[in-house]
């Protein structure tokens, strides 16, 4: 740990049975990575180390590319991901969680101190955001009195389904192909042997999963496709997400704070996870920094894909051919 476990929030919390052991560095601290180890570099993206390389790498490319130094506007990425696989393994609400977040603050702080040197932060723009936030894990959420529990693909595509069909259309269990979340696909080529359309077992489908424990609705890909569905805020993102090519026939929706299980090799489980419509999954800072913006608190709904619209309004260039954002007028006041 950076520092002694009582300054932490978490700090008697360490040692919580749904934590992960992965890639042999324990679920306790301190946590050993192990050089001989088969997955030693796998390893990395579940503690900070993985972004203290990240920044190393970002450092020499700035520096060996000269980024900054011309008169055309560079541009760099990077992706600090250990936070993300923290919060799989040992939960967003973990001493590991944490102290990696006081790592993160300190990894930034020192990569900003490296681009005023080598730049300027005065002639650097900085933009800070996450690409999705994440569910506690349901045992931490039951032990907070969350009636809520774990959901497997399993649990979709047997028992109370495949029974319900049978039972309601007398078709056989085979219609469903598989479930990928959040979608059950269904078998086209079974469905034709029956004597119902593909619509009229997505719909079947979509009201019997909704009578299992957590799952609070399904909208189907006919109602997607004709907007026959109510513009809930919800399925406003169900509808974003929807591929008319590769996107399943039911979009399943778990009710808020019930964990969707799916594996990730090659480890067999995880403790927590994101991947839904709710607040928890889609709420993210976006931070804008530096080059003459003032010092302000924005409150107002924005999205992460606002920004590329704000950079490319910034450099006076068209936006992207698949930008759908906005630019934000508050970052664009010092132009």
């Amino acid at each position: 740990m950076l520092y002694d476990a009582s300054t932490y929030v978490f700090g008697k919390d360490d040692d919580r049975s749904f934590e992960i052991d992965t890639f042999g560095l324990g679920t306790t601290f301190p946590h050993q990575t192990k050089g001989d180890s088969k997955y030693f570099y796998a390893s990395l993206i579940v503690t900070p180390f993985g972004d203290e390389l990240t920044a190393d790498f970002a450092k020499t490319l700035i520096k060996t590319e000269k980024l900054g130094q011309g008169k055309q506007t560079d541009f760099i990425a990077i992706s600090f991901s250990v936070t993300d696989y923290i919060g799989h393994f040992f939960g967003p609400s973990s001493l590991e969680a944490e102290d990696n977040v006081l790592r993160v603050d300190r990894l930034l702080a020192d990569l900003f101190r490296f681009i005023d040197d080598q730049v300027g932060l005065d002639q650097t723009l900085i933009i800070v955001s996450a690409d999705h936030g994440m569910n506690e894990a349901p045992e931490y959420m039951q032990s907070l009195g969350f009636e809520v529990g774990r959901l497997t693909s399993e649990t979709i595509t047997k028992g109370t389904v495949k029974k319900g069909l049978t039972a309601r259309l007398g078709v056989p269990g085979d219609v469903i192909r598989l479930y990928e979340h959040p979608y059950i696909y269904l078998n086209e080529d079974e469905i034709r042997k029956t004597k119902y359309s593909v619509a009229e077992i997505e719909t079947a489908v979509a009201e019997e999963i909704v009578k299992i424990p957590g799952i609070i609705g399904a909208v189907t890909r006919t109602d997607l496709l004709k907007g026959s569905f109510a513009p809930t805020p919800v399925n406003l993102k169900i509808l974003n997400n929807f591929h008319p090519k590769r996107s399943g026939h039911i979009h399943v929706i778990a009710d808020q704070f019930w964990y969707f299980y799916y594996q990730m090799e090659p480890v067999s489980k995880v403790a927590a996870t994101h991947g839904s419509p709710w607040t928890y999954d889609s709420y993210v800072p976006i931070f804008f920094a530096g080059h003459d913006i003032p010092s302000q608190r924005i409150a107002r709904p924005v999205t992460p894909y606002d920004i590329a619209a704000t950079i490319a309004t910034c450099l006076e260039i068209k936006p992207p051919s698949g930008s759908v954002g906005i630019p934000l007028v508050e970052v664009l006041k010092w132009k």
